[in-house]
């Protein structure tokens, strides 16, 4: 195949040179480090059955949320409130952790907007855009000094 190559031959200069090497072990190690939400919920001793019967969703719910990379907050916090846990947010900067709270406010109280553009926008937020559009095309010219 043109333009493949093996993975031993492109791993071969990461291996050869012992700073990316470390690069490439510690990395390894970060992702091991890292729980995937299925491996939370096996350390609760939760299968996925118990847990969709916990958040009163189907099964199926639960095995599609494990295995998304990209979830909301508010989605995440009920997966692990409905284990018994709490879920934590936090910030860490070399000279401070910040705890991130206010998602809990943000999640009990969702958008009541639905998205009904092909963007995605909501009918508030197309109203507010045409307002501004007409107002704008209405203005009057500003007098000039003369």
């Amino acid at each position: 195949m043109a333009g493949h190559k093996p993975f031993r031959e492109l791993a071969e200069p990461i291996l050869r040179d012992p700073a990316r090497r470390r690069r490439a072990e510690a990395y390894r190690a970060e992702v091991r480090r890292l729980a995937a939400l299925g491996d939370v919920r096996r350390a609760r001793a939760y299968t996925q059955e118990q847990l969709a019967q916990a958040m009163g969703k189907p099964q199926t719910h639960i095995s599609r949320l494990e295995h998304q990379t990209d979830l909301y907050v508010s989605t995440l916090r009920r997966y692990v409130e409905a284990m018994g846990g709490q879920l934590e947010v936090r910030a860490v900067f070399p000279d401070a952790t910040l705890t991130i709270d206010r998602f809990g406010q943000l999640a009990e109280s969702p958008p009541e907007e639905e998205p009904v553009g092909p963007a995605g926008e909501t009918a508030q937020r197309a109203d507010r855009a045409r307002r501004r559009r007409s107002t704008t095309a209405t203005a009057a010219p500003m007098p000039t000094g003369g």
